[in-house]
């Protein structure tokens, strides 16, 4: 999924394109993250990993199934999983994450 797309898919969730845009940071090394939500590292060529506050100050590996942290291969991998993230939750609890 590009940008754009992500974009386009957060709108009909019910987010503004800043509200979507704040919810990704791309970061250029771990030592950068942010407050953001989702912080997207590429750790090697091809190799983009994702993380998330984890409530006590720090950050945490997103995870997928069976625990094993997310591993994208492109920028647009982090942008899937993080729209299927916020879908996922608005969809289960009914609120924004």
């Amino acid at each position: 999924m590009t940008k754009q797309e992500f974009i386009e898919k957060m709108t009909k969730l019910g987010y503004s394109e800043p509200q979507a845009l704040n919810q990704i940071f791309v970061a250029a090394d771990p030592d950068s993250l942010t407050g953001a939500p989702y912080n997207v590292v590429e750790r090697s060529a091809g190799e983009f990993v994702i993380y998330e506050p984890d409530g006590r100050g720090g950050y945490s590996l997103a995870m997928v199934a069976l625990g094993r942290p997310f591993l994208g291969r492109s920028l647009e991998d982090a942008y899937s999983y993080v729209h299927n993230e916020i879908a996922e939750a608005r969809r289960i609890y009914g609120v924004r994450r």
